[in-house]
């Protein structure tokens, strides 16, 4: 039986342990959409898994962008006034 057999309705545990955990669930589920031939139940569960899992990398994407960017503010905000 497949790992992403019976995902009707994702819990709190089964969330991804990090990003790169969540981009490769990911991609198998897109490659078996993309194959077909699973049962219309399967493929709607692994679909609504997909979205979760979309969802949880665009949030995880948007807080690094944060963290680099107040990075960049606190190391190189004040770097414009250099060599002048």
């Amino acid at each position: 039986m497949s790992k992403l057999s019976g995902l009707s309705a994702p819990s709190k545990k089964s969330a991804p342990k990090n990003f790169e955990s969540a981009l490769a669930e990911l991609e198998e589920i897109a490659a078996r959409l993309e194959r077909g031939g699973a049962p219309l139940d399967e493929m709607t569960a692994m679909y609504g898994r997909g979205a979760v899992l979309i969802e949880y990398c665009k949030n995880r994407l948007r807080a690094a962008r944060g963290t680099i960017q107040k990075l960049e503010k606190q190391t190189l905000g004040g770097m414009d006034d250099v060599g002048e």
